[in-house]
Parts: C-alpha cells; structure tokens; sequence
C-alpha cells in the first residue's frame, strides 16, 4: 500500500492489487493507488479484499489501515485491519464486529438433534424479533503431548446452516451470531495452551475453518462469528471438583476477553444470579455453595458467589487505540491501530444475569414473598447500575497452601489476588444501562402464581426451581427506567427450544421474542 494512500481518509482510484509472500510466509494484499478523493473506490479496495478474504488467499501482518469507515460490501460493513497495535490475524481484513444497534433481543440455540425443529424455532424467534443469537456451545482444551490450545465444536452445525438460508432468503441480514462456551456439565477448564496470545490465534483458527466449513455445506456469505460468550457453570455432582471456578481459569478468560477485544471481536457473558450478586459483596471460587436464608429444607449446593465479579473487577476494561475504540459495542468506526489516542473502553460488551437459575433471590422475592415483578426488576436493575464492593482481599482459595485461619465458620487464606500492578481488595463493581440484559426463561420457566395471588411458601414450591417473568412486567420495568435514561440493553432468554410450547399451568403457547419485541421492538412486525 502506498504511503499516500494511507495517510488520506478516502481511498484513491485502485490501479493493481496482487498478493506476495512476506519472509515471515505470511501472505501480503499489496496495491497502488492514486488519489480520487472517491468513496467508491474504497469499496472497489474492500470487495476486492473480500474476494481475497473468502477465497482463503489474504492473510496479513499488521502494518497500517486504510480508513473505510461505513463502507458497505454484501450487505456488511467492513474495514481493512493492517493496525500496528491489532494482534496478528490470519484473516489479514476482519469484519467490524458490533451487537446489533439500540436494544437487544437474544436467545441460545442449544438442541441435540433434530435439525428440522432447531431450524424452525431459532428461525422464528428471528422473525419474531431476535437480532442476537447465542450458538451453544464450543469447547475449550489444550492438546497432548504439544500443548497447544484448541477450540472444539458443539453446537448444531446442520442447525446454523439451515437458519443462515432462512434468514438469507427472508432478507434478514442484521443479526449477530455469537458462540457459548462453558454450560451446565461442562468438561473442567483448560489448563495451559500458553496464555491469551496463543488461545486468541485458536480462536482464530477455529472460527475460520468452522467459517468454511459452514460455507461449504450451504451457509454461503457467513462471515464468521462475532464472538465469544462467557457460561461458565458448575456441575450436578456437588462435591465434583468440577465445582471450583479457580482464579487460574478466571484469569485465562479474562486475558482471553482482552485479547478478543483488541482483536476486533465481541466478549459477553451470562452468569447465574449467584455468579454476580450485588446483595452479597463477598467473592468466592466454588459453585457448590447454598443461599442462606431462603428457601429453608430445600437442599441446593449449587450456588456461587460473584465470581464473574472478579472478571469485571480485573478485566473489565482495556485501552484501545484511536478509532479502534469505536467498534465492537453497537456503532463506530470499528478500526484497528489507527489512531494514537489511548481511550478507555469496556472488555465484556453485554453482561446478562440469569435470573433463571435455580432459586434465586428472584425466586423467593417474586414467588415466596410475593413482590410485584416489574417492581423487583427495576430494583434490581438499579442494584447493578450503582454497584456494590466486593470483598477480593478476604477470597478464600479452598487449593490453596498458605496457612488457613477460621473466620465466621469459614476457611479463609491469606493471599493477595493480583491485578497487574495492583491489588484487589475492595472492588466496586457495576453494570451500566447500556451493557445490561435480563437472563429469563421462556416457557420452561413458567409460570408464577397469578397476580394478586398469595405468597407461597418455599416448601410448596413444587416443580418450580426458577423465577419467572411475563414479558409484561419485564417491560413495564424497562419503561419506567427508561423514562430517566436508565433502560437496561434488552431480554436474552433461554432457550429457542422452547418457542411456541404451552407453558405449566396454561392453555396457549407463548412465544416469548414476540411478546418482548412488543416492548422492546428489535424488529418491525411483517419485516422478514
């Protein structure tokens, strides 16, 4: 790339471009140019480089950027990543990865089988409103005897590829496409692989070729996932070792979130109630532990305690350089290693709580002590937008060797969590409006006493586990923020599966991304 073309916001008047090999053996997207102060000739350089791209024959090093801000290729916007500051990608020109525009309407796509009923379900929660969709889920491990690190594939591949031609022939290109890892029963954490930097080049890897193989098998245009979700979560077997979210294993995905950012992908994550509790401000490992207080005589070791704080804690946040700052959280320019202004920026670009974990304080506040649903989501929304301090300094590591002392009825070490140049002791963390959603259940979850109905007790719970929410009160909840600026992201549920069945107790079925798009309206009714 010539120097002149560089140094000027609009692309010149393309003359060549042809691919070398570098001494590194890295292919090399070269080409010259003369000025035209021309927008159309900076998408003739992006459509050119995206032919390269989905031919599998451009792959860069980092070394400067041509602005191509908002230039639009088959239906996606684009930007050239040749950044000095970007992590080495094999892709050479990543698509701008961003959530969707305003609110956000999201589900998981977890099914075992059946292609047909996956295809139609995640396929109409799309038509019905849904712009995110959660792919459940990949794996993580580190190959032996190399040790290198490696992303496995779970999710329903023939699923994706007939939802992909659906939505394609309905014209709905506007809906991001994120990949899970972790869930209930997990295999145990990786250990090793080498760090973030060699985990981000896996992650690469594996989201090129699962990309082409995607494609290959009908899927024609995807361009790759977006990202990286966070559901680290626990196992049936409550005295599994299993049921220890080590700071070893935070830190690696935490780092790992860091370098997706950097990198020009998107990081959420979806902690259970417990995993990020702004009613408790202490911080432990284990996913093992019980509610005290609630729920008396029901026996459930398989609770945790903020331990998605200390990502938010430690990781939260990053510096990006210039334009990089503007991608990858719903709008902006989306370049990388372009500018020369540090700016501060959040890591994990949407933080959705599960409210429907089993017993919840949502639970037992809604459905034991009977308080109005819309009212509690506000609270508790509020909660998590002021914050809490979170007691690092006093974690207790039950692996640890340092010598223990009882405090409370409770093993503590005396350690030091370390977060780079400083200590974690007391942490204040929260979740702004705008990287807020509300994990809920669709019919699976449902359904509660009906309104004005007495409390019930713990005891007579029966068959129900998880807190349930009418897209109603969730909506009636997120007005009355929104009419003092405080409206959280939107509704994540779990899980398509579900869409269209007759809940508990009812006698019609519920379609839940309809009734919130109502609300929430992520999709015009008729469009797609």
């Amino acid at each position: 790339m010539t120097g002149e073309l560089l140094s000027h916001p609009q692309a010149g008047s393309k003359e060549a471009l042809e691919t070398g090999v570098t001494s590194s053996g890295l292919r090399q997207c070269t080409g010259s140019y003369r000025s035209a102060a021309s927008a159309l000739a900076a998408t003739a350089l992006v459509a050119s480089l995206c032919a390269l791209w989905r031919h599998g024959t451009l792959v860069t090093s980092p070394l400067a950027f041509i602005h191509t801000k908002d230039t639009v290729v088959d239906g996606h916007t684009w930007d050239l990543i040749l950044g000095r500051t970007a992590p080495p990608s094999p892709w050479g020109l990543r698509r701008r990865r961003a959530l969707p525009e305003g609110a956000i309407l999201g589900t998981y796509a977890s099914f075992d089988g059946g292609v047909d009923k996956c295809a139609e379900r995640v396929s109409g929660a799309v038509h019905d409103g849904v712009n995110l969709i959660f792919w459940a889920f990949i794996g993580m491990s580190v190959q032996l005897p190399s040790g290198d690190p490696e992303f496995t594939s779970g999710f329903n591949e023939a699923c994706f590829v007939r939802v992909h031609a659906n939505l394609t022939a309905a014209g709905i290109p506007d809906v991001t496409h994120m990949i899970t890892y972790g869930g209930w029963n997990s295999p145990r954490w990786p250990r090793g692989g080498g760090g973030a930097g060699r985990w981000f080049e896996a992650w690469e890897t594996w989201n090129r070729d699962t990309t082409r193989r995607l494609s290959a098998a009908g899927a024609d245009g995807f361009a790759g996932f977006d990202g990286l979700d966070w559901d680290m979560e626990g196992n049936d077997d409550a005295a599994s070792d299993r049921n220890d979210l080590d700071v070893a294993s935070l830190d690696l995905f935490g780092s790992l979130s860091v370098a997706m950012k950097h990198g020009g992908y998107l990081t959420t994550m979806v902690p259970p109630e417990s995993y990020l509790d702004p009613t408790d401000d202490r911080f432990d490992t284990r996913l093992n532990l019980t509610y005290h207080g609630e729920f008396t005589g029901i026996d459930f070791p398989h609770h945790g305690r903020n331990c998605f704080a200390y990502l938010l804690a430690k990781y939260g946040h990053t510096e990006l350089e210039g334009d990089e700052a503007a991608g990858g959280g719903g709008g902006g320019g989306g370049l990388v290693g372009g500018g020369v202004t540090l700016v501060t920026v959040p890591v994990f670009d949407l933080v959705t709580v599960q409210l429907y974990e089993s017993y919840t304080h949502a639970l037992h506040r809604t459905a034991v002590e009977g308080a109005d649903p819309a009212a509690y989501l506000q609270a508790w929304a509020e909660s998590l937008y002021r914050g809490w301090d979170v007691r690092f300094g006093d974690y207790f590591d039950h692996t640890a060797t340092p010598a223990m002392q009882e405090q409370g009825g409770e093993r503590r070490s005396i350690i030091n969590v370390s977060a780079g140049s400083r200590e974690l002791g007391n942490v204040r963390v929260a979740v702004e409006p705008a990287r807020l959603a509300i994990g809920l259940g669709n019919a699976w979850a449902c359904c509660p006493p009906p309104p004005g109905a007495a409390p019930v007790p713990a005891r007579d719970l029966g068959r129900r586990r998880s807190a349930f929410f009418w897209p109603e009160a969730v909506g009636e909840a997120r007005s009355v923020l929104a009419a003092r600026g405080e409206a959280f992201r939107g509704v994540v549920f779990w899980e398509a599966a579900s869409e269209g069945e007759v809940p508990y107790g009812e006698s019609k079925p519920l379609y839940f991304a309809r009734e919130c798009n109502a609300f929430l309206k992520t999709r015009r009714p008729g469009t797609g």
